[in-house]
């Protein structure tokens, strides 16, 4: 057993979560249990096999797939016949969760000068309204001009797909076995709900967009097994898919499997780089800008308040308050008025 109670969080935490994985082969389920590792997990451990994790990866995978039916019944998605006129219109369609956070707008405010005619946009995560609402949830502004939005589920893609989710659910049973770490059933329950998703989402994608001459897919977010298992389908199409990536990365979380991973500097690229993950990682090259003389303003960026920040969960914002107090302090020794210092916490989802 390995304690990583003192562990840095990006380096000693992403080879934490490697050791955790070793022994998980199949793709999907090894990104999906790295992600909850590297999020939550406080120690490596032998694999906690048997009776139990089969009785509750069996009551998960139950759960989710009713789950999946009666959301699907409930907020519905697009024809693929119709969504098929759609796709049809452009050689790039856009993925992204159906809101307005730091996972999608990136690629969203990116979309708002982009001169490419009908652009369709593929609306992914577990549903939760209707297609219109979702749509709006993502652009209540309506900025995207040209946008055409679109859920790649319906409910025969599911009925239709189920033999694959059984089939990847009886992969979890054994890959679970083998996972070294402690894995709650709420989350057995999520990632069992997210492979039959992604099947959902496969068997769609075949259905819509066969044949269209489409080239290319820009993903806001990837990483978990219903957008992953899209862009395989995609992939077997020969359609590139890439993750433009939205922020900095931190080693397993979100890591897909994106012919190409763009992230925003060469260390994050280099990091991605070392993951059994994307096809090849890159970053846009920038000059070097020039030091601004300021106006006697300062800013402090802070992402500890975040909930997916191991150590939110164990301290709250206090790490973040702790450190705005020392900042306030050093300003004043200094002679510098701590009224001109303006924080900014992370963009909390």
């Amino acid at each position: 057993m390995t304690d990583c109670t003192d562990f840095d969080p990006v380096i000693d935490r992403t080879a934490l979560t490697s050791e955790a994985v070793r022994d998980v082969d199949h793709i999907l389920w090894k990104l999906e249990l790295a992600n909850f590792s590297a999020m939550s997990f406080s120690e490596v451990r032998d694999p906690s096999g048997g009776l139990g994790n089969v009785l509750a990866q069996i009551c998960a995978s139950a759960v989710a797939l009713v789950t999946l039916i009666w959301l699907t019944l409930r907020y519905g998605g697009s024809s693929p016949h119709t969504a098929r006129e759609m796709l049809a219109a452009s050689n790039v369609v856009f993925a992204m969760h159906g809101e307005d956070t730091t996972r999608t707008r990136h690629l969203r405010d990116a979309m708002k000068n982009w001169d490419l005619g009908f652009k369709p946009v593929l609306l992914l995560g577990r549903p939760l309204s209707k297609v219109p609402s979702a749509a709006t949830a993502l652009d209540a502004a309506q900025e995207i001009q040209d946008a055409l939005f679109l859920r790649p589920l319906n409910l025969a893609a599911v009925v239709n797909s189920v033999g694959e989710a059984l089939g990847l659910f009886a992969i979890g049973i054994r890959e679970t076995a083998c996972y070294r770490g402690v894995l709650p059933f709420r989350e057995r329950v999520a990632v069992a709900f997210r492979m039959a998703l992604g099947a959902a989402h496969a068997h769609w994608w075949d259905r819509a967009a066969t044949g269209l001459p489409i080239d290319r897919a820009l993903f806001a977010h990837t990483g978990n097994a219903d957008s992953s298992q899209l862009e395989q389908a995609m992939q077997k199409q020969s359609i590139q898919t890439v993750h433009v990536v939205h922020g900095t990365n931190i080693g397993w979380p979100f890591a897909g499997i994106s012919d190409v991973a763009l992230f925003q500097s060469g260390a994050d690229s280099r990091l991605g780089s070392l993951l059994p993950a994307y096809g090849r990682c890159a970053h846009l090259a920038l000059e070097r800008p020039e030091m601004s003389c300021g106006n006697g303003n300062w800013a402090v960026l802070t992402s500890y308040t975040h909930l997916q920040h191991p150590e939110f969960v164990k301290n709250g914002s206090e790490p973040d308050c702790e450190l705005i107090r020392w900042v306030s302090e050093a300003a004043e020794v200094a002679g510098q008025n701590p009224s001109r210092i303006i924080w900014r916490p992370h963009p909390q989802i």
